[in-house]
């Protein structure tokens, strides 16, 4: 048994550079040794806004007469000399601004720190929840020994390597994945039958 890496990775000259490659020391079970790629840049977040209006709210009468008050304006020589992208963003500028001075009524202060509790609260939900699925809660501590065992025979197959202690070690491979499997399946079925109609969606 030879402890070397034959797999491969392919990157771009440009990132090249800027990457960082190694191989774990344990197999975690696998016949390959997990990879690490670390590459060096920071990524860059596209966001984009998402226009959305209770147009319940909206007075249509005076959001008519605006609209019809600055009709002229898409017959200028100023619009018509505008590439399509300008006159495109030039109307729903005036759309947009013909809604929001058009409103009805406007959220009070009390309904905005409601809203920004709520999700605060959703927000704090969906962190606890990442931080659960990352810790893998239903690992019990039968399972946390499996996987004590199998790091321990990996080592012991490393330091004596020896056709007895790979047919070992495969065995110990086989049995920690059936009890994981196991375990978590078990895990996921007690969970489908705590769920009842009552029971709140953030809990699942």
């Amino acid at each position: 048994m030879k402890f070397s890496c034959i797999d491969l990775s392919f990157i771009s000259a440009n990132l090249a550079i800027k990457t960082n490659w190694s191989v774990n020391n344990d197999p975690w079970g696998s016949d390959h040794f997990p990879i690490t790629i670390e590459i060096n840049v920071t990524p860059t977040r596209l966001t984009r806004k998402n226009f959305k209006y209770n147009l319940n709210k909206l007075d249509w009468d005076a959001f008519h007469d605006t609209l019809t008050s600055n009709a002229h304006l898409f017959s200028s020589m100023e619009f018509l000399n505008c590439n399509h992208v300008e006159r495109y963003n030039s109307f729903k500028n005036l759309i947009i601004s013909a809604i929001e001075n058009n409103m009805q009524s406007k959220r009070s202060t009390h309904s905005t720190k409601e809203k920004k509790t709520r999700v605060t609260t959703v927000q704090a939900t969906k962190q606890s929840n990442k931080t659960t699925i990352e810790n893998n809660i239903w690992r019990d501590d039968e399972c946390e020994r499996a996987v004590r065992i199998r790091t321990a025979t990996y080592k012991s197959l490393k330091y004596r390597c020896t056709l007895e202690t790979l047919i070992n070690y495969k065995k110990i491979v086989a049995e920690t994945r059936r009890k994981l499997k196991e375990t978590k399946k078990q895990s996921f079925m007690n969970l489908c039958q705590s769920v009842h109609k009552f029971t709140p969606i953030a809990k699942v």
